[in-house]
C-alpha cells in the first residue's frame, strides 16, 4: 500500500526500503543543500530517505524524484507546516519506523559522533542498543565564513570548507548556556530536560541590542549540580534560567536520531520528544549551516514566515545581513577533533 497520510500525499513511487535506518527531511526551495545532505548521509550505510517537499519552486522536487532511495511525499490541500509539521513528522514515522532508529535533520545539518568517520554508523547503533538508549543528543555548532552574511552563498564542493568557522566555546564560554526547561513546557516535552542556547546567530541578535530571548535570574545552585553531574563540564556556563513554555529560537541542541515508537512527537523540528526518553551517554554534534543563499535566502524565510514566531529569528538576522559573523571567539574547523571537548551532552539534574 503506498505510503499516505491524513495530511501527506506521495508524489510518484514509494522506494521505502523498510529494512533500512529511515533520514526524514522536510524541506522547501533548499536544492543548494540536497545534494551534500544526501551524500553525506548516505556515506552512513543502509539509509532510506522520506522527503517531504513543501511545494519548492526552485527544481527540488524533480531532483528528489529522479533519486533511487528516496520517496516524496507533499502536503494535501490545506495543510501546512505551520500547523501540521509535527503531525507531517509522527505520522510518518508511525507508519514505517515504530521500534526503529530514525534520523531527522533539517537539510542544513550535518551529523558527526564521537570518533566518525572511522567509527561506523552501524557501530554508533550498536552502542546506543547496548545502552538500553532512545535518543542521541547532539549540539548544533553554527558554521559561517569570514565574509557578510548576506555574502554567504553556497555554490557547490564542501559545505564545511565553504563555511569552516565556528564559535568555539572553549575560547568564550560566555557565548553558550545551559537552561533546563520551565515546568510546563517539560510536562508535555520532557526529553530533553536541559538545553543548550547561544552560538553564532544569537550572538549577532544580541550585538544589535534585539535579544530575543531574555535571559532570567538563575538558579546558582541548580546549575552547581549541573556541572558536578557525570559528563558536565563547565563550558555552558553563563547561565541556568527558565526558558518561555515556547521553544526559543537560539535553541542548539537537537534529537537527530531516536529509536522511534508510535506515538512520539517532536515538538517542532527534532528539539524535543513528547515522552521520557533515555538519551545515550554518546557524544555528537550537527554541524549547521544556516545560512547559505546570501541575504535572499533569509528573505525568503522571512517572507514566509511559518516558522517560531513568525520567522523572528530570522528577522533579526536578516537585519545583520550586512556584519561580518567572524570575531575573538572564532575558530576555524580543521578537523572534527576540534569538536572534542563540546559535544558532551547535558544530564537532567538529579
Amino acid at each position: 500500500m503506498a505510503l499516505e497520510t491524513e495530511h501527506l500525499q506521495l508524489v510518484g513511487a514509494d522506494k521505502t526500503d523498510r529494512g533500512a535506518y529511515v533520514c526524514l527531511l522536510l524541506v522547501h526551495n533548499e536544492g543548494n543543500l540536497i545534494e551534500p545532505f544526501l551524500e553525506h548521509y548516505r556515506s552512513f550505510g543502509n539509509i532510506t530517505f522520506i522527503v517531504i517537499d513543501d511545494r519548492s519552486t526552485d527544481g527540488s522536487t524533480e531532483f528528489l524524484l529522479a533519486q533511487p532511495n528516496v520517496t516524496v511525499l507533499a502536503p494535501k490541500e490545506g495543510s501546512t507546516y505551520a500547523k501540521h509539521k509535527r503531525e507531517w513528522r509522527g505520522q510518518v514515522l508511525d507508519e514505517v519506523a515504530d521500534g526503529r532508529w530514525i534520523l531527522a535533520p533539517d537539510a542544513d545539518e550535518h551529523l558527526f559522533w564521537h570518533g566518525a568517520p572511522e567509527r561506523s554508523f552501524d557501530d554508533l547503533i550498536r552502542v546506543l542498543d547496548a545502552e538500553g538508549a532512545g535518543a542521541l543528543y547532539a549540539i548544533m555548532i553554527d558554521m559561517y565564513a569570514d565574509r557578510p552574511l548576506d555574502e554567504h552563498v553556497y555554490t557547490g564542493g564542501s559545505l564545511s570548507q565553504s563555511f569552516p568557522l565556528f564559535d568555539d566555546p572553549r575560547i568564550d564560554p560566555a557565548g553558550t548556556w545551559m537552561e533546563r526547561g520551565a515546568s510546563r513546557f517539560l510536562k508535555n516535552w520532557p526529553t530533553p530536560a536541559v538545553s543548550v542556547l547561544g552560538g553564532m546567530r544569537q550572538r549577532l541578535v544580541d550585538s544589535q541590542s534585539s535579544q530575543l530571548i531574555p535571559l532570567r535570574r538563575f538558579n546558582r545552585r541548580l546549575l552547581g549540580r549541573l556541572r558536578d553531574h557525570q559528563g558536565m563540564g563547565s563550558n555552558f556556563g553563563r547561565a541556568l534560567t527558565k526558558h518561555p513554555k515556547t521553544m526559543p529560537a537560539n535553541l542548539l541542541t537537537k534529537l537527530p536520531l531516536v529509536k522511534w515508537k508510535r506515538g512520539f512527537r517532536f515538538y517542532g523540528g527534532a528539539h524535543s520528544l513528547n515522552a521520557e526518553t533515555a538519551i545515550s551517554s554518546e557524544r555528537a554534534v550537527l554541524l549547521h549551516f544556516p545560512v547559505t543563499r546570501g541575504r535572499d535566502g533569509l528573505d525568503s524565510i522571512v517572507s514566509r514566515g511559518q516558522h517560531s514566531a513568525n520567522s523572528g529569528h530570522y528577522r533579526a538576522l536578516l537585519g545583520v545581513a550586512e556584519i561580518n559573523p567572524t570575531y575573538y571567539g572564532t575558530r576555524e574547523l580543521t578537523s572534527l577533533k576540534d569538536m572534542d571537548g563540546i559535544t558532551l551532552p547535558p544530564r537532567r539534574p538529579t
